[in-house]
């Protein structure tokens, strides 16, 4: 009879990789009414928040920042308020299920929340206690380019 130590030691020798975010992407009406702030727009500046360091994840290999803020020039907004200028905050992690990287000038469809920084966030040192910061909704929709002009096509066929 073996061991429990040495199964389960055989079991982490033959379980497949489980990558931190695994996404089964909403549809656009359900991306529409589970994000409470959806707007298009033109991506205007990008700052790194952090020096640059080595990010594995979503298919995408390189030197990034751990935190990011990403200004957009809001063309329509779907949902939420009417800002004209709305900064996204992102953390570029393994699985990136919240990351941002970005092109200026690209435009994008964004599905984001708001959230109050609470003590020892992942935005300290950036973002003081009680601050508002928008960030994309993990899982979500946001998009850049060809992706991001269908579902902005998306959104107007629902709203009429």
């Amino acid at each position: 009879m073996m061991s429990s130590v040495l199964k389960v030691w055989l079991l982490l020798l033959v379980a497949p990789t489980v990558h931190a975010c695994s996404c089964r992407f909403p549809t656009v009406a359900d991306a529409l009414r589970n994000s409470p702030l959806v707007f298009a727009g033109q991506l205007t500046s990008l700052t790194y928040l952090d020096p640059l360091r080595y990010v594995e994840g979503r298919g995408k290999i390189g030197m990034r920042p751990r935190r990011v803020a990403a200004t957009f020039r809001v063309s329509t907004v779907f949902k939420g308020p009417g800002d004209r200028t709305v900064v996204v905050h992102g953390i570029n992690a393994a699985g990136g299920c919240a990351s941002f990287s970005g092109k200026i000038g690209s435009k994008w469809i964004i599905f984001a929340a708001r959230q109050t920084v609470g003590a020892a966030s992942e935005w300290e040192g950036v973002l003081r206690e009680g601050d508002t910061l928008t960030t994309i909704v993990p899982c979500s929709l946001s998009a850049q380019g060809e992706r991001a002009a269908k579902i902005i096509e998306d959104l107007r066929a629902l709203s009429k």
